[in-house]
């Protein structure tokens, strides 16, 4: 995994930047090994993969009936909103780039609340 870093700040203020976007989510601040770089849940039978500097992305499963025989397909999910940070608590919160600090309309609020992910990936320290 990568060292931390905050998308398109530089490293020198990389810290600063990232403690106005936990304040602004009403988060506390993480240390170093609690940061987190990528999630993966579930929102609506959707499985959904938040990575720090990446657009969302996702997977909707579903099953249709082909020639008498049930099929399983995956479609692809995208959103325009790139992760800025994602911070760990009882639901783990993500900002993003769109609608209040950016220029992008998302299907999600910014920040919004992921729940509890099924998959946790840390920055290593």
């Amino acid at each position: 995994m990568p060292r931390f870093f905050v998308p398109g700040v530089s490293r020198e203020e990389a810290e600063l930047v990232y403690a106005r976007l936990a304040i602004s989510c009403g988060c506390e601040v993480p240390v170093h090994g609690d940061r987190i770089y990528q999630i993966q849940w579930t929102h609506e039978s959707d499985v959904w993969v938040a990575t720090v500097g990446q657009r969302l992305r996702g997977r909707r499963m579903r099953v249709r009936r082909r020639g008498g025989d049930y099929v399983e397909i995956s479609d692809a999910l995208h959103d325009p909103a790139m992760v800025r940070a994602i911070f760990p608590g009882p639901s783990y919160i993500v900002m993003t780039d769109a609608r209040r600090l950016g220029p992008f309309v998302s299907y999600w609020n910014n920040p919004f609340m992921a729940g509890k992910p099924s998959i946790v990936v840390r920055f290593t320290v």
